[in-house]
């Protein structure tokens, strides 16, 4: 699977050491996919209802942080937010 690059605006917010994270994080899933188990790869809840071909998932980016993405298309995925994962 491939992930499109990261938006200006979002690779802005992220601190150096976030960036390096998240590039690893991506890196594991155009190579191992959405199913490796370090990434917690999930379908968000509050879309999980819904009957959306665009539903919303996250992955781990560290133990603090996850990414936010849709399919843009069945092989791609586009991150749309990285933030703090509240638990």
């Amino acid at each position: 699977m491939k992930v499109k690059p990261l938006r200006d605006d979002i690779r802005a917010k992220l601190t150096k050491l976030l960036e390096k994270a998240y590039d690893k994080q991506v890196g594991l899933i155009e190579v191992q996919g959405t199913s490796y188990r370090s990434l917690n790869f999930e379908v968000v809840t509050a879309t999980r209802h819904l009957l959306d071909p665009h539903r919303h998932y996250s992955f781990r980016v560290n133990q603090k942080y996850r990414a936010f993405c849709f399919k843009a298309d069945p092989d791609t995925l586009e991150v749309f937010d990285v933030n703090a994962h509240k638990y």
